[in-house]
């Protein structure tokens, strides 16, 4: 593993596009696949292999924010995005692309670490905390200082993992059988009673949302009863939940619901 993954000098130079028209689309498989999804309760956005697409409620389209680029491991944590990948050709960086930010809605980019070194497919971040899947070296790293050093560590085998916002230290990890959490981001974890299947995880500051590939349930915490939806999916891949709002990759497909999970539609 080169020894940039472990220490890395963030730069100050902006990525932008060299075409930032903005784009709409009423069917984000337009855009070839969507990668992943995050929501602040409020506003829904999609990673593409296109871009990052957000959710017009009016129009009920979605509109590209920014460059188009291969969206991949985005977070966002307290008003700022991160992603990865790679920068197609709107985008001036180098392949893979590392890991990037944005605190101007996603208008502009700035590299932050790991520039031509790391394509995060998988990405959470929680204040200093951040855990990734490094899948250019099949490795899990994480940094508990802002991104400046990185650490390979053991986790048991994983299908999605999520970082409680509210506390760095907590780590939820979906196997696709249960879940485990771990107190010490990641150096142990305990198995928590959860339904047969989990497979997707993500941890809001207003309560856990879990997934089989069929189902979702939600608890106000890892620590209580999850109860399970009212809805039935066909193959989640990706969930994305705060406050009233639960979003999910269902089939390639994006389905939203607006009031706790009482309902969905396609986006």
């Amino acid at each position: 593993m080169n020894k940039a993954l472990w220490a890395t000098v963030s730069s100050l130079v902006v990525l932008t596009g060299c075409a930032t028209d903005a784009e709409r689309t009423d069917d984000l498989s337009a855009t070839g696949h969507v990668h992943n999804l995050a929501t602040d309760g409020s506003a829904i956005w999609a990673g593409t292999h296109d871009g990052l697409y957000q959710w017009e409620e009016d129009s009920a389209d979605w509109l590209r924010l920014g460059p188009s680029f291969d969206v991949m491991g985005l977070s966002y944590h307290d008003g700022t995005f991160w992603a990865s990948g790679h920068p197609g050709s709107e985008l001036d960086s180098p392949d893979p692309i590392g890991l990037i930010r944005s605190n101007d809605g996603a208008t502009t980019w700035e590299p932050h670490a790991l520039s031509g070194e790391v394509d995060f497919h998988m990405l959470d971040v929680s204040e200093s905390s951040m855990v990734g899947v490094a899948a250019n070296y099949g490795a899990i790293v994480r940094s508990v200082d802002g991104g400046a050093n990185w650490e390979t560590f053991e986790v048991p085998p994983l299908t999605d993992f999520a970082l409680n916002p509210q506390n760095p230290q907590q780590l939820l990890i979906a196997t696709g059988e249960g879940l485990l959490l771990s107190e010490d981001l990641g150096e142990t974890f305990t198995e928590l009673d959860v339904p047969a299947g989990i497979s997707t995880v993500e941890w809001s500051k207003t309560g856990v949302v879990i997934g089989s590939p069929t189902e979702l349930f939600t608890s106000r915490s890892p620590a209580e009863s999850f109860a399970v939806l009212d809805h039935t999916f066909s193959d989640i891949r990706a969930i994305a939940a705060s406050g009233e709002v639960i979003v999910v990759l269902d089939a390639g497909e994006v389905s939203i619901s607006v009031d706790q999970g009482q309902s969905f539609f396609r986006g």
